[in-house]
């Protein structure tokens, strides 16, 4: 299991390339992101890296559907995923990603 609170995104993004493919469960309470592009590119970098993920919590701020769709297809061995996500339009949000997991 890998815990990261409190990091810098660049250091996550090292933890999770150099794992080899053989992380199960990420758990996220606060990586701290420099530019807006960078929660988008951390959940790409989960789904290009971790094929065998079993269970990822994570913090959004922003929608970030295409992203999670792909993590959702990389990762076919995904039995949780816990989105922690703050949007100002929440709903609609949660509405679109339903249709991802149907």
């Amino acid at each position: 299991m890998l815990r990261l609170d409190d990091v810098l995104f660049l250091t996550a993004k090292r933890i999770i390339q150099n794992t080899e493919t053989n992380l199960r469960i990420i758990r996220t309470n606060n990586v701290c992101f420099s530019t807006s592009d960078q929660p988008r590119d951390f959940i790409q970098i989960i789904h290009q890296n971790c094929p065998n993920l079993k269970y990822v919590k994570f913090l959004l701020k922003g929608q970030y559907i295409k992203e999670i769709e792909q993590l959702l297809i990389n990762c076919q061995r995904l039995e949780g995923l816990y989105i922690d996500a703050e949007h100002h339009n929440s709903d609609h949000y949660g509405d679109e990603f339903i249709k991802y997991v149907n």
